[in-house]
């Protein structure tokens, strides 16, 4: 419902719960401190193709949302595409080009659909992806390109960033940082012993205590939920000009 109500609106609600609501109650102020239907009128409730709620502030997504999105560790080091199992270093770029005109784009998004992606954990970065062969012959490390393109646009650090979305309880120990006890010791040699300095990536990929069959850590799932909202609010595309 929550999702929906985001997605479509108030009017969503009363549509399809309507016969089920008594809209003068919920209108009565009886909730302590306003009227309820006026609240839930307010842009932010209003779904697709609604007028465009910015709040003076034009869509974007921000370099902390992008720093979320440095997903890398889903890459497998392996793939299999029509039953042969190949390094991933050896069909990035044009390299597997022939291959792939034999076998056409339908086979490679089966074997690519049905493969399994890597675990979104700090330790789970794509071995092929740490020395990287470019086109131009060139070779970097990708782990270390991430840290220090968060690092050039101001991205804070891990602690920062939690308490910037207000996250508790605030992080003051590397013990709070996972389960993972050697793993949690390993990152407090790095940064000798400041957890103020603990990278972004670092932090959102390291993360343990998720909730169950979660995927990313809960402060990436929060900053998620924020900027998801927010879009669906500040896109043209969403609001006035939605025409799917």
């Amino acid at each position: 419902i929550s999702m929906r109500l985001r997605w479509f609106g108030f009017p969503w609600i009363i549509e399809t719960f309507g016969s089920q609501l008594d809209l003068n109650a919920l209108g009565s102020g009886a909730t302590g401190g306003g009227d309820l239907l006026e609240f839930v009128s307010q842009p932010s409730f209003q779904g697709l193709g609604a007028p465009t709620y910015d709040q003076g502030v034009a869509h974007a997504f921000s370099e902390e949302f992008v720093a979320a999105y440095r997903m890398h560790p889903l890459l497998p080091d392996f793939i299999t595409v029509n039953g042969e199992t190949k390094k991933f270093e050896e069909m990035y770029f044009d390299k597997d080009y022939n291959r792939f005109t034999q076998l056409g784009l339908q086979e490679y998004i089966k074997s690519f659909g049905t493969s399994k992606a890597g675990s979104l954990t700090a330790t789970n970065y794509p071995q092929f992806l740490t020395n990287l062969l470019l086109p131009d012959g060139r070779r970097i490390n990708m782990a270390v390109v991430d840290l220090f393109r968060d690092r050039e646009r101001g991205v804070p650090r891990y602690r920062e960033y939690r308490r910037a979305m207000n996250k508790h309880p605030e992080f003051n120990s590397f013990s709070q940082l996972s389960e993972d006890t050697e793993f949690n010791e390993a990152v407090q040699d790095l940064y000798n012993d400041d957890v103020t300095k603990v990278d972004t990536m670092i932090g959102l990929l390291g993360e343990g205590f998720r909730p169950k069959n979660y995927g990313f850590s809960d402060t990436t799932f929060r900053l998620f939920s924020i900027v998801a909202s927010r879009r669906l609010w500040t896109d043209r595309h969403f609001r006035e000009n939605y025409n799917a």
